[in-house]
């Protein structure tokens, strides 16, 4: 073979392999989401037995190495929802026995079903919520706080002292006063001390602690019987600091 032909031959086999379908792997599936069964999504209940069990229908697939649980509860007082429990590997029982806080809360829950193959595990199940509700009565429920002053949407100047009043609510033990600064991207950001007065407070309350930030804030009182028991909170009010 004469050195053209050579170089012929060596450049047709370069040019085959450029050109040649690059073969892309097959798609790895992943799981499917675990169907949540009980409690029933919102389901409330008048007692608290501090264990509930959570059910869901087991994912049927050889690659099933167990369950991820997440459970969350809500605080009212911060308007969050906050992790308390993460259970990573559970039997492949489709079952779970979640410790709850004495009190009436609201918690929600969800179920990732995991894999034995990496990358394969499934989207996790859509949150379900479920409540312990208080017994009480409307007769015994806490009443509504009304807060007094400040006027909603009062302009503040930087840093004056302001004073902060509600009425007493019958029966409450505890009032949580707390505030909120709206951030750039819309959001509320709690700011400030959370002020918490045992039994009969003194009122009204009086600080600079909420006028330390200029532009727009909101707060609220929350009265409670006891904490995790029958409680209260008024509407937001808002103000505005220049």
């Amino acid at each position: 073979m004469n050195k053209k032909l050579l170089t012929i031959t060596i450049a047709l086999v370069l040019l085959a392999i450029i050109v040649a379908p690059v073969v892309a792997a097959p798609a790895v599936k992943r799981l499917v989401s675990p169907s949540l069964l009980l409690p029933a999504n919102n389901a409330k209940f008048t007692y608290n037995p501090c264990i509930l069990e959570l059910e869901w229908k087991p994912v049927v697939d050889e690659r099933v190495s167990g369950y991820l649980v997440e459970a969350e509860m809500y605080d009212p007082r911060y308007e969050i929802w906050y992790t308390f429990t993460s259970i990573q590997r559970i039997t492949t029982d489709p079952w779970y026995q979640l410790d709850c806080y004495p009190g009436y809360y609201t918690y929600r829950w969800r179920v990732t079903a995991l894999s034995s193959v990496s990358g394969c595990d499934s989207a996790p199940s859509n949150w379900r919520t479920f409540t312990f509700v208080s017994p009480a009565t409307d007769d015994t429920r806490l009443a509504t706080v009304r807060l007094l002053s400040p006027d909603n949407k009062a302009k503040f100047s930087f840093e004056v002292v302001q004073s902060y009043n509600w009425e007493i609510v019958p029966g409450a033990t505890e009032y949580n006063l707390y505030h909120q600064t709206l951030n750039a991207d819309g959001t509320w950001k709690r700011e400030g001390p959370e002020v918490i007065f045992r039994a009969d407070p003194i009122l009204p309350y009086s600080t600079n602690a909420f006028t330390d930030i200029a532009g727009t804030h909101r707060w609220r009182v929350i009265a409670l019987e006891y904490w995790g028991g029958p409680f209260s909170n008024s509407p937001w009010r808002y103000y505005t600091v220049t």
